[in-house]
């Protein structure tokens, strides 16, 4: 195959991997729920955001290492504060 030739299907591969790659808009009831009636804020702002997680989700765990490695590490550079 001529270089030409394989410069082009690699063209045409980066073209699709960037077409699907685009970000959708996120779907009420697919990617998330509505509280409805809302919910009022402890902070008297008009948003605010609420973040849910389980302890039996991997990426949920592997980010709790690493925020556990961090906070350690604040401590030391703090003086254990």
């Amino acid at each position: 195959m001529n270089l030409l030739k394989r410069l082009g299907y690699l063209a045409a591969l980066l073209a699709l991997l960037a077409a699907g790659g685009s970000a959708a808009q996120p779907v009420i009831g697919r990617d998330y729920q509505l509280i409805n009636p809302p919910r009022p804020t402890g902070s008297g702002i008009k948003i605010e955001v609420l973040e849910f997680f389980w302890y039996g989700c991997i990426h949920d765990e592997r980010f709790f290492q690493v925020l556990d490695q961090l906070i350690a590490q604040a401590r030391e550079e703090h003086g254990g504060k």
